[in-house]
């Protein structure tokens, strides 16, 4: 679909072009009942409880000074559906787990967070792995399409990352259908934002992607790298013999031997971007000469981690991956300790008891 002129507009004379569209599908809820109706459908695909007759309101704040984007309000002034809308923004601290508390325990309820179709194969692991650190464990439902996502959660209540795509072709398509030829188009509008956000290759440049804070966040994820390479030297865990700090096209690593095995742990743009939410990442392979490969005892041996929900395990070609995350609100010596308790997990997976050792704990 051609860009619209909505979508021009939104797109080079907006800094935050979400806000934007949160305001148009609400105009667009709004303004009709048959756009309302297609929009429940679209919420019901995912199992959960969609009242009749909602209201929609947009940045309702609430108790817990959270502000979630799109809110629809039930006769009993409940909010059985809350709705973020995503293009390339984070998460913040209050997302998922604090919008999920709003939602009735009653009846259930959906969070849906609309994204690019390119962008949900990360956000929906991230969105899994906060629910699961905040004990609320989601059970993922099969996917009939990989553009809607949807888990399971206590109190019944309902996690989704669907693609802007579907869920404003889903009400397009109705409005077509019973001859709202006006409010099609105003979905049209909005549709070309949402597509021209999809494709984008190389997002407008802003303020902040050029603050001094980003090179100094970089450069201290490179330290902790070296910090805990250091660690794993001296405990005995790891061996750095003949290897040097590597500089690479997507970050920085430190090259080393844990038992039969070669590792690399480093900070790494490109899984950062497009695999798991995080920039510090250990790679796994067999430590055999003169080059690395493959490792299938190595994968038979993190298996458990491939498991877990969301997987802890993934591969680049011959190469095994496992994402390292850091607690949002940590300071140096907090993210310390978490990483050191991923890798001592991982190491243990790894190696024979004898040949752990132990991570300091200074």
């Amino acid at each position: 679909m051609p860009a619209s002129l909505f979508g021009h507009l939104a797109h080079n004379f907006s800094a935050h072009p979400e806000n934007l569209a949160t305001e148009a599908l609400a105009y667009i809820l709004r303004k009709s009942s048959i756009a309302r109706g297609a929009f429940r459908r679209f919420l019901e695909t995912t199992g959960g409880h969609v009242p009749r007759d909602l209201l929609y309101e947009t940045q309702a704040s609430g108790e817990d000074d959270s502000i979630p984007d799109l809110v629809a309000l039930a006769q009993d002034n409940t909010q059985p559906v809350i709705c973020e809308a995503k293009f390339w923004a984070g998460l913040t601290e209050n997302q998922p787990v604090t919008y999920l508390s709003r939602l009735p325990s009653t009846a259930g309820g959906i969070l849906l967070f609309l994204a690019p179709a390119r962008r949900l194969p990360l956000l929906w692991p991230e969105l899994l792995r906060r629910c699961s650190e905040a004990g609320l464990i989601p059970a993922p439902s099969p996917s009939e399409s990989p553009e809607l996502l949807v888990a399971t959660l206590p109190e019944n209540k309902r996690l989704a990352a669907g693609s802007w795509r579907m869920a404003l072709n889903a009400i397009r398509h109705a409005l077509e259908t019973e001859g709202d030829l006006e409010a099609a188009a105003d979905v049209r509008q909005l549709e070309g934002l949402c597509e021209r956000m999809d494709a984008e290759a190389f997002l407008p440049l802003r303020g902040e992607d050029l603050s001094p804070s980003i090179a100094s966040r970089i450069i201290q994820f490179n330290e902790l790298v070296d910090t805990l390479t250091e660690e794993l030297v001296e405990s005995k865990i790891a061996s750095t013999a003949g290897f040097r700090a590597t500089p690479t096209y997507s970050g920085y690593g430190r090259y080393m031997e844990i038992g039969e095995f070669g590792c690399m742990l480093q900070t790494n743009a490109q899984y950062w971007s497009s695999l798991r939410e995080t920039p510090i990442w250990l790679s796994v392979k067999a430590a055999t000469k003169p080059s690395w490969t493959y490792s299938a005892i190595a994968k038979q041996r993190l298996n458990s981690l491939e498991h877990e929900v969301p997987s802890r395990l993934l591969r680049d070609g011959d190469v095994l991956l496992v994402p390292l995350h850091m607690p949002l609100g940590a300071d140096r010596d907090g993210a310390l300790h978490s990483l050191r308790g991923q890798l001592r997990g991982i190491v243990a997976l790894l190696t024979s008891e004898a040949q752990r050792g132990r991570l300091t704990t200074r």
